[in-house]
């Protein structure tokens, strides 16, 4: 319980003097932020899951060096932006390398409901509607879908995905703009084949 009243400075500071609590409380923390990242960028729960875990053992045994210049998060988001690129592009050779090789539709993250004003029939709208921008997503270029998903998704600041990505704050603009029309394009030529196919 008293972990939880500390600021990710002092869970650090405890985690890296062998409090094995203090990290467990920054795994609470970050796990479903963490996930959903790993996710957006996989469009697969198993896989992301697996990036997860990578992601927190990873952070784990290089706690020791880490020193504070930027944020815990920034840093755990980096290993977990580097551990959902490694698995996306391992999962494209795979496919690549196999003639059989089968899509993954993955599963939607589950999002809470509101208590009242559930709608089913509109939730299953906005499933579809996630589910369709996490695919576009899933085929942009590796650096536009980094940016994406940090700046549009997960909605760090400008500076924060530069930190993250380590990139300079002018190439976070630039990158985003050219991926937010990559994605815009993504988008238009789905709406035009699925239109084709009703007529």
């Amino acid at each position: 319980m008293e972990h939880e009243t500390l600021d990710d400075s002092q869970l650090v500071t405890r985690a890296q003097e062998g409090d094995r609590a203090a990290f467990g409380a920054l795994v609470e923390r970050y796990q479903e932020r963490v996930l959903n990242l790993c996710y957006r960028r996989l469009n697969d729960r198993d896989l992301a899951l697996d990036a997860t875990q990578e992601a927190f053992l990873k952070a784990y045994r290089g706690l020791s060096r880490f020193r504070a210049e930027s944020r815990f998060y920034t840093w755990l988001f980096r290993i977990a932006v580097n551990e959902a690129t490694t698995a996306h592009r391992r999962r494209s050779r795979r496919r690549a390398g196999s003639l059989d090789a089968e899509g993954s539709e993955g599963e939607r993250v589950p999002e809470p409901a509101a208590d009242e004003s559930y709608d089913p029939q509109a939730e299953a709208s906005r499933g579809d509607e996630r589910s369709v921008l996490m695919e576009a997503i899933a085929g942009l270029e590796e650096e536009q879908a980094r940016v994406v998903i940090l700046r549009d998704v997960e909605q760090l600041s400008y500076q924060e995905v530069a930190d993250v990505l380590e990139i300079p704050l002018g190439s976070v603009k630039s990158r985003l703009h050219r991926a937010r029309n990559a994605l815009k394009t993504r988008l238009l030529q789905r709406d035009a084949v699925r239109q084709e196919t009703r007529a």
